[in-house]
């Protein structure tokens, strides 16, 4: 695959690509550390909708984890699912970190930190993976 073109976008690159000896083409979103964010759709509805700033974690892989400035929240998703953790969310029997994650995610745990909301997050985003 050869890059043939970017354009910036506040918070994220397009990259369009030429397909391996052919004339077809192929764009994906990046985040700024190098994190494969999906579709320029998907893209635009993360960052430019949301107000999600995308990361990848290790840098350079696929995003599924993201940071809301204006909401103080940690996003994480998959194709299946996205949901939110701010500081002062409680989780419940019900949530799927408790489910997956029972030792980690007790039910009745209130998140007291933007980094454990971090760590719920990418858990979520393993999880519905």
């Amino acid at each position: 695959m050869e890059t043939i073109g970017t354009v910036q976008h506040d918070g994220y690159e397009v990259r369009t690509f030429r397909l391996d000896d052919s004339t077809a083409t192929m764009a994906g979103a990046f985040a700024p550390d190098g994190g494969y964010i999906g579709t320029p759709a998907v893209a635009r509805r993360l960052v430019g909708e949301l107000g999600i700033a995308p990361v990848s974690d290790p840098p350079g892989e696929t995003c599924c984890i993201g940071f809301c400035e204006r909401e103080q929240r940690w996003y994480g998703w998959s194709h299946r699912a996205m949901t939110a953790y701010g500081v002062g969310d409680t989780l419940f029997a019900d949530d799927i970190l408790h489910q997956d994650y029972p030792d980690r995610y007790p039910a009745g745990t209130t998140l007291a930190t933007l980094d454990a909301c971090r760590r719920a997050a990418a858990d979520f985003a393993e999880s519905v993976g």
